[in-house]
Parts: structure tokens; C-alpha cells; sequence
């Protein structure tokens, strides 16, 4: 049942338990915060060359999955929808080369030993916000959330350069302009690296309702896959 103003949920992901806090209102739910992963800096400073633009530093955090975390002024570039098509390309290549280049390996998760998303970070539009980004993923898939997983890794990554601190609270801003908060609850060691454990918040909105049925004359009822 729905209790204000704090209603306490858990639920089962593939990467484990996942406890949320979410914010009641006058009945409505008003924001979700949960505690992510632990999250750290592997990599700072790599440095890659990409064709046409050259050389460019950029780090590797892991908030859920590694990601190649790089300026958008190092690209010569803006995060903002009219550039979606460009920044999809862009980071699909950064990730390409970035996996060709450096080794990567969850010192405590053997099958995590790849950079899987790329997060171009930007200044924020929205005054209330600390940067703007945009996370390129999949096969070509753009996020147009500020990314859970991407905020957590982009707060492990100003938290161990010394620009971030553990009271204050960091806003990160979508290619839409929707925000996502993260704070530093706490601190913790994967394998030889410092970790924090982050705290997200976030907004959703209902925008429907579906439903799935079997039919057992279906020859294809348990779904299917074609590439």
C-alpha cells in the first residue's frame, strides 16, 4: 500500500535486489530515489585518437557498466537533440576505439571486461543543473534519460578527482532536459579501487497500459529474435 510521504519498495533486477524510496504527495508519487551499485573511477585521463578530431582524454567509471565518460567541447561538438544523429555516430566510434585500445576488467564480475556505454557530458541548459549528457549505447541507441547507471559512474568519477563532496547534491541533465539527482550515501572498496555507493533520484510518468496474452496455436508464442 501507498504511505506518505515515504513508500519503501524492493525489486527484483537481473543485477540483484534493487530498494527504493519513493516520495508520496497528495497520493501521487512525486520521485523514486535508490541506492545503485557500488561505482568507481577505473581509468582517468585515456587518452584515444579518433579520425578527423585527434587526440582526446576522456575516463572509464563503472556505475553498473563501464562507460567512456568525455567532454563535449574535446569532440568540438554540443549535446542537444539537433545533434543526436551526430553524437550517436561519434560515440559508437569512441566506444569502438576505446575497446580496441584499453583493457578493461571488473576486478570482482569476470564477465564484465568491456566499455559498453559511451556518456558525453556537456553544460547544463537547465540552471538548476551541474552538466548536461547524453549516454550513446546498444547498437546505436541514444538515451534520452540522464542515465542512472551513467550518473552514478559520472559522480564516481568527480568524487575521486576531489570535485565533488559527499554532502552536496550533483543534477545531471538529459539531451531532453529531464534531471536526474545523485549523492554520495557511502563508501566502499571493489577489488584495489575506492568506490562510493550513489544514491539516485529520479522522475517517471505512466504514458499506458499493455497487456500480453499466450495463444497456444501460436507458433511463435514465446517470442523470437531476428538480427
Amino acid at each position: 500500500p501507498m504511505v506518505e510521504p515515504v513508500t519503501k519498495v524492493v525489486l527484483e533486477a537481473p543485477a540483484g535486489l534493487v530498494r527504493g524510496n519513493v516520495a508520496v504527495k497528495n497520493g501521487k508519487v512525486q520521485e523514486v530515489s535508490f541506492k545503485n551499485v557500488p561505482s568507481f573511477l577505473y581509468k582517468e585521463d585515456v587518452e584515444i585518437e579518433i579520425p578527423e578530431i585527434g587526440k582526446v582524454t576522456l575516463d572509464i567509471s563503472f556505475g553498473g557498466s563501464f562507460f567512456a565518460i568525455v567532454s563535449a567541447k574535446k569532440l568540438g561538438i554540443e549535446v542537444k537533440p539537433e545533434n543526436a544523429q551526430k553524437l550517436n555516430i561519434l560515440g559508437m566510434k569512441i566506444r569502438d576505439i576505446v575497446n580496441d585500445t584499453v583493457e578493461v576488467q571488473h576486478p570482482e564480475l569476470p564477465h564484465i571486461n568491456t566499455v559498453d556505454l559511451v556518456e558525453i557530458y556537456d553544460d547544463p541548459t537547465n540552471p538548476e543543473a551541474t552538466y548536461k549528457n547524453v549516454v550513446i549505447f546498444g547498437q546505436g541507441q541514444v538515451d534520452r534519460s540522464p542515465c542512472g547507471t551513467g550518473t552514478s559512474a559520472k559522480l564516481a568519477t568527480l568524487y575521486a578527482k576531489g570535485l565533488f563532496k559527499e554532502e552536496e547534491t550533483f543534477i545531471y541533465e538529459s539531451i531532453l532536459g529531464t534531471l536526474f539527482k545523485g549523492r554520495v550515501v557511502g563508501k566502499t572498496k571493489v577489488g584495489e579501487f575506492d568506490a562510493i555507493i550513489p544514491e539516485i533520484t529520479g522522475s517517471a510518468y505512466i504514458t499506458g497500459f499493455n497487456h500480453f496474452v499466450f495463444d497456444d496455436s501460436d507458433p511463435v508464442k514465446y517470442g523470437f529474435i531476428l538480427k
